[in-house]
């Protein structure tokens, strides 16, 4: 008898966890047979533990209804991406959180089995799973709901885990995300959990009063920050219409580095089904006129540029066909370090080569389209603005900078290039021999800057072409017109800089308020400890010194930001210098129709 008692305690030991588990996965699918769950087990034994009791508990799980994430060295980049892509229904993970993880593509509910005695593991687990989701952006912009997710904590009744989780309670670590947490107030919060699960009753109080500063002073600032409203839907399709624009711009910018040749492109499908972009080195290196990152002839850096697939798993690491591993993806858009190093390399580039007046002759694969512009010649004037030149010059990050401080002058440059993008703008005109104007459709500029239009490679064609009369008279009209219209752009920038910068100079200042009344009470609290000993003493004398260094240093870089700030915005708003430069294409007879 005891043989066998101590063979089904064996199989299936009593344990109160796992019965509580399975009452809530109870619960769940008899609403909801279908409804995914994420289960946070403690160490690798109790999930394979998990795993084999669970399909032992529920038939329907034992085949391919769980998926596992073990420990960080146990599990690779492609497991972990093929498990929360899984169709499984219960995925049952270690507490570990790996970069990019996207936990919401999985589920809506987490269901902590162990609970982490660390609250920013906590934090950052609930922040893979609260995440915007498909369509979330759109809802948040109209002030509507994006979505709800569910949190349960199991934890036994008199254990240390029912004191950790009062302590975090407390601390409202499952209510809101955390602020962020330097080194000491991170210690702070660990001495909190150790007290309580040591069972020391101070551990309330101390997470009480730990609790009122991670929200001091927000509440005060706060007051003064005007509220925002909800968007107009004008507005918001004017939002959305600017976003599209510029992925459209960076798609079709994508497309011509690859047909110009001066980087190998491609559009490939991601394991995941969403398309990217890649872009290498071509294999003739001396007709590539950049560099970038780690990119050569066989490794390629890959973009994303579509915004309004951030819900549909926003991944950070693409898993490529015929690759095991994953490659990191970046946005291809103003902000990126890539993409903004390529911007600068492109106009360097063309700053440095010169413009013929020769006509360029070239064939149209649209044999309809360039039956109409046969005998013509079109000019295209190109306007650049650059004032990402100027701000990069004057919004440079220190090298004696605090992290805090490095960390704001970027984010400020980013919301500069926000207010004053950089903008290339074409006009084109077609100008028949006999010298009448037309302005030119989108459908040709479109034929002439895509794949269909190649130049000829008949030199001595070439050489026959010459340019029209009167070119500069029209370049030169065309230029004035295009400046004008600059100018009128910048005046309605320098007025929405005006109010932008109002608003940031008080969220800053708002900002770096807390952050001193915080450092003000924790060095309150250091000179209040009753302590004789001398090296305690000169150890605390130290960290109150500390103290006010990093509230003096948090200090003088809000103001030197403000600082920079508002002379880049001077300068940018008075910057209306912009640069043309002019391109003549002559459309040829198809090479055919001369055979």
């Amino acid at each position: 008898m005891r043989d066998e008692v101590e063979s089904t305690l064996s199989r299936n030991p009593g344990n109160a966890l796992f019965d509580d588990l399975c009452d809530v996965l109870l619960g769940f699918w008899q609403k909801d047979a279908e409804r995914r769950i994420i289960v946070v087990a403690g160490d690798t034994p109790t999930v394979d533990m998990l795993e084999r009791r669970l399909s032992d508990m529920f038939p329907h799980l034992s085949d391919g209804g769980i998926a596992t994430m073990r420990g960080r060295y146990n599990t690779d980049l492609v497991d972990v991406v093929s498990a929360v892509q899984s169709q499984a229904t219960v995925l049952i993970m270690e507490e570990f959180v790996e970069a990019g993880l996207n936990l919401h593509n999985f589920a809506a509910d987490m269901i902590f089995y162990n609970l982490p005695w660390q609250a920013s593991r906590i934090d950052q687990l609930i922040g893979r799973l609260d995440r915007l989701r498909s369509g979330g952006l759109s809802a948040y912009i109209k002030d509507r709901t994006v979505g709800t997710i569910g949190i349960w904590r199991l934890v036994v009744a008199g254990s240390a885990d029912e004191r950790v989780l009062e302590a975090l309670d407390l601390l409202d670590v499952f209510e809101h995300p955390l602020p962020y947490l330097d080194e000491a107030l991170s210690q702070r919060i660990d001495g909190i959990i150790t007290d309580a699960a040591a069972g020391r009753a101070n551990f309330r109080q101390a997470a009480s009063e730990l609790k009122e500063e991670l929200s001091f002073g927000l509440n005060q600032s706060g007051e003064s920050v005007a509220t925002v409203q909800p968007g107009t839907p004008d507005d918001i399709t004017e939002v959305v219409g600017s976003i599209r624009e510029a992925e459209h711009a960076g798609n079709t910018w994508l497309r011509l580095l690859h047909v110009s040749g001066a980087l190998k492109g491609g559009f490939p499908k991601a394991n995941d089904g969403e398309r990217v972009a890649t872009l290498s080195l071509p294999l003739l290196l001396e007709k590539s006129p950049y560099k970038l990152g780690a990119m050569t002839t066989q490794e390629s850096e890959v973009f994303r540029w579509r915004r309004d697939r951030l819900g549909k798993s926003p991944k950070k690491d693409v898993v490529l066909p015929n690759d095991r591993l994953g490659k990191r993806a970046r946005f291809f858009s103003t902000g990126d370090e890539l993409h903004d190093d390529l911007v600068r390399q492109a106009y360097a580039t063309l700053k440095a080569g010169t413009v013929s007046p020769i006509p360029v002759g070239v064939h149209l694969s649209d044999d309809n389209l360039a039956a109409d512009l046969i005998g013509k010649t079109i000019l295209l004037v190109r306007s650049a603005w650059r004032p990402s030149l100027l701000k990069d010059k004057q919004l440079r990050v220190r090298d004696d900078d605090v992290p805090a401080v490095r960390v704001g002058r970027l984010s400020d440059r980013r919301w500069i290039s926000i207010l004053f993008p950089d903008a290339v703008r074409t006009r084109c005109l077609v100008v028949s021999d006999e010298g009448s104007v037309e302005v030119c459709t989108d459908e040709i500029a479109r034929a002439l800057l895509g794949e269909g239009c190649k130049p000829t490679t008949n030199r001595q064609l070439q050489m026959t072409i010459s340019p029209f009369r009167q070119v500069q008279k029209l370049v030169t009209a065309l230029e004035r017109e295009m400046i004008h219209e600059d100018r009128q752009c910048l005046g309605k920038l320098r007025e929405e800089a005006t109010a932008a910068f109002s608003d940031r100079k008080q969220i800053l200042t708002s900002e770096t308020e807390t952050y001193v009344r915080w450092k003000q009470l924790s060095i309150e609290q250091l000179r209040l400890r009753n302590i004789t000993d001398q090296q305690q003493i000169q150890m605390t004398e130290g960290q109150i010194a500390a103290e006010q260094r990093r509230m003096e240093t948090r200090i003088s870089g809000m103001t030197d930001r403000l600082r920079s700030l508002e002379d880049a915005l001077l300068s940018l708003a008075n910057h209306s210098k912009t640069e043309s430069y002019v391109i003549l294409v002559r459309v040829l007879p198809s090479p055919k129709l001369s055979i």
